[in-house]
């Protein structure tokens, strides 16, 4: 969150600021454990988009 501003980078794409209240892993850590940590794979993200990207994978 520290590198992304604590900005929820999805509002931020749309041109609104919002604070980031998570993190996301683009790829899911149970298909991917080895990308847990890796910077590549987080996003931080209000927790309504955070609710979309879950139910995006569904």
């Amino acid at each position: 969150m520290t590198r992304d501003n604590n900005e929820c980078q999805r509002c931020k794409g749309e041109g609104n600021l919002h604070v980031a209240e998570c993190v996301h892993h683009k790829k899911h850590l149970r298909k991917h454990p080895e990308l847990a940590l890796a910077g590549s794979n987080l996003i931080s993200l209000c927790l309504a988009f955070h609710d979309i990207e879950h139910s995006l994978l569904f």
